[in-house]
């Protein structure tokens, strides 16, 4: 597990979070209404629900059956610090 982020700036939800979540998990046949395993991540109240799961499986390295996006590769540790800095500044519907 990596460390906690310094996070300077506010991530927005709308600007940074959401765009990821869009490209990497909510796309046709996972994460969208449809929604692999009961998660849905097409609106902010899916992704704010299940942000420490997310954080968990994008976390993992490449290799691990259970990393997200599935079948890899892992998303680069810049988008996953961004995502934890959201976290880490309260979830913000931004």
């Amino acid at each position: 597990m990596a460390p906690e982020p310094t996070c300077v700036e506010e991530i927005s939800f709308s600007e940074k979070v959401q765009p990821m979540i869009e490209l990497n998990c909510s796309t046709s046949g996972c994460h969208d209404v449809a929604a692999q395993g009961g998660v849905n991540l097409v609106s902010y109240i899916g992704v704010e629900a299940n942000a420490d799961k997310i954080l968990n499986v994008i976390q993992l390295e490449d290799g691990n059956s259970d990393l997200m996006p599935i079948g890899g590769p892992r998303l680069p540790d810049s988008t996953i610090q961004q995502f934890n800095c959201w976290i880490q500044q309260g979830k913000l519907n931004n």
